[in-house]
């Protein structure tokens, strides 16, 4: 069995506690904030630094980091790795730090050109609290890889829990001391966030030392590995952040083609937002205001005695259009991919970190027989988990929201259940194309190849935002989720085509590589084994076909029979439907004699392949 499957049950293990802890999480910032322009703003103002940790943290900077600092790690030893690392660590704090004076500088610019107390004044400013966040969690990242590269996943896996307990504790301090002021409440929420990065990176230095590798602040900008890794990643953001930036476009437009109505004060009845009985503080209860200074193109001159034309549309030229969603829509889709994210964090992205450093060590091997039937089994287990999953969740997903998000000034959008239920069951009918490109691009990075992703990645980013273009207007939010789904699965299969064809034997391997040892020869293989990956998904399907009927029946008809109501009957059929849906699923795989589910559930044994690579020994 692969040897990364026993690491992946360890970092699989530990993102579930992080899922959970975020899960209860969203349910203290549901509760504290409800579903509407604060949440709006907060929403859109954390997906600001939250997509530089994906774009670059997370996304870029580990696809050029790792196979650099791996080929440093197995042939120079930890000392030249570490030197490395730290060269890496002060350009990045000392590039980021710059990025974020300017972005500030023109966040609070814009702050003060908007009229007071309207949503966009609020993302401004939550955004401008916020940015500072990317420095320390761009840090971490680049710790957590460092890591991860030594087989060491716990605390990696741990840090993103630490995040979810201060924002935990950031919402509860907000909802006892600050209550009636939900802008000062998002405040506070943000103060949060900026001191869990600080102690996120403070409790990745033992285990760095425990492993082998030691900071010290160094500079040098022409050495060669720095050079290395900063020649990657540019190309890398998008390739391997296309995702990223479809959800934050989704965020942003969703501000831009929603009112901008006031972030202290709900909509009256019959407008965007259904009128709801806040806190006795007289600016909650206050009528939204036409705005003065709106980003959305109506040049903020909405005529006075027209409040409700203004809130309701916005001016393209001599036109009033009406705004293709209500307010809130950022909030929802805020929520909605929280419950995809659980198995795709869980599952997709962990398999993804733990099987990189094996991409990469064999392409420092220049084994391409090995990275193809390491990248076929893992297309294998993604398939196995994602189409089940995926199904889960649609079957699920209202329930659940009802359970976990359905209370405090949540509860008081009477229609946020039903749309954030609508965006999660759309989104997760890509979550099969998420987990898998995670795979696809690493297998790409894993030998430098920055070309063909990128190209990728860019066209799925233009089909993104020409569906959200087409589709915002007759679906709303749903059209944005549509739209997400589509270029993931464009992506996946261009992707999944060029690595087979380009991993079929020696004449195309040398494409994959464009980095230091592009010249390198490079062990011919047989390409992705499509034949077992098609039989595994198919098989996958009809396991998931059953466990689907398993769970309807469930839902509507074994859980109704106990008469119960409100919480308990959402509890009933969530848990209930995971347990049945799990049982039937597994029953069914194990009668079709599917490998996967026992590489999921049986210890790996000791593997050569976990040794590390001798300098002096010849390429395998």
């Amino acid at each position: 069995m692969a040897s990364f499957l026993k690491h992946f049950r360890q970092v699989s293990g530990l993102t579930v506690l992080s899922r959970l802890a975020g899960l209860a999480r969203d349910a203290a910032l549901a509760h504290v904030l409800g579903a509407g322009p604060v949440m709006d703003a907060y929403a859109m103002a954390f997906r600001m630094p939250n997509l530089l940790r994906q774009l670059l943290g997370e996304g870029a900077l580990t696809a050029a980091f790792v196979p650099v600092f791996t080929d440093y790690l197995e042939k120079g030893g930890p000392k030249a790795a570490s030197r490395l690392m730290s060269l890496l660590a002060v350009a990045l704090v000392t590039a980021l730090a710059a990025i974020t004076l300017v972005v500030d500088g023109v966040l609070l610019v814009l702050r003060y050109v908007t009229e007071t107390g309207t949503k966009w004044h609020l993302i401004f400013g939550l955004a401008a609290v916020l940015f500072p966040f990317a420095i320390f969690v761009c840090l971490v990242a680049l710790l957590q890889a460092a890591l991860n590269c030594c087989r060491h996943f716990v605390m990696p896996a741990l840090a993103p829990v630490l995040l979810n307990l201060f924002i935990i504790g950031g919402a509860v301090a907000a909802g006892l001391w600050v209550t009636g002021d939900p802008q000062t409440q998002a405040y506070v929420i943000a103060g949060a966030i900026l001191l869990a990065g600080l102690v996120e990176i403070a409790v990745q230095l033992p285990a760095m030392r425990r492993v082998g590798l030691e900071f010290h602040p160094l500079w040098d900008p022409r050495d060669a590995g720095l050079r290395r890794v900063v020649g990657l990643l540019g190309p890398v953001i998008l390739a391997v952040g296309v995702i990223q930036i479809n959800v934050f476009m989704d965020s942003l437009i969703a501000n831009l083609l929603s009112p901008n109505v006031s972030a202290d004060a709900p909509a009256l009845p019959g407008r965007s937002l259904p009128a709801v009985a806040g806190p006795p503080a007289a600016d909650l209860s206050a009528e939204a205001q036409p705005v003065r200074h709106s980003p959305q193109g109506d040049g903020g001159r909405a005529k006075a005695d027209a409040p409700e034309a203004a809130t309701e549309s916005f001016a393209l030229g001599p036109w009033r259009v009406p705004y293709p969603m209500k307010t809130g829509a950022a909030s929802v889709l805020y929520y909605g991919p929280l419950i995809y994210q659980f198995p795709l964090g869980v599952f997709g992205i962990g398999l993804a970190t733990v099987i990189f450093p094996v991409l990469a060590r064999y392409a420092v091997r220049k084994d391409l027989a090995g990275m193809a039937r390491t990248a076929s089994h893992a297309l294998r287990l993604t398939l196995f988990v994602g189409l089940p999953a995926g199904l889960g969740i649609i079957l699920l997903c209202e329930p659940l929201i009802r359970l976990v998000f359905d209370h405090g000034k949540f509860h008081e959008m009477p229609d946020a259940v039903e749309r954030t239920a609508r965006v999660a069951s759309l989104y997760a009918l890509g979550l099969w194309s998420y987990s898998a490109n995670h795979i696809l691009v690493r297998a790409f990075y894993a030998m430098e190849n920055i070309r063909t992703p990128r190209r990728i990645a860019m066209l799925a980013a233009g089909l993104n935002f020409v569906c959200n273009l087409l589709l915002v207007w007759p679906l709303a939010e749903g059209g944005l989720a549509i739209a997400t789904v589509l270029s993931a699965v464009f992506q996946t299969v261009v992707l999944a085509r060029i690595l087979g064809r380009r991993s079929a034997g020696p004449a195309t391997a040398g494409k994959l590589r464009h980095g230091r040892h592009g010249d390198s020869p490079v062990a011919s293989g047989a390409g992705l084994d499509w034949h077992g990956v098609a039989a595994s998904a198919a098989r996958t399907l009809l396991a998931t076909a059953v466990m689907g009927a398993a769970v309807w029946a469930v839902l509507h008809w074994a859980v109704p029979l106990l008469g119960w109501t409100g919480r308990p009957l959402y509890a009933a059929q969530c848990f209930g439907g995971v347990a049945v849906g799990a049982v039937a699923f597994i029953a069914v795989a194990r009668f079709l004699g599917m490998t996967e589910l026992a590489d999921l559930l049986t210890r790996a044994a000791p593997d050569p392949d976990d040794a590390p690579l001798d300098p002096g020994a010849p390429a395998g």
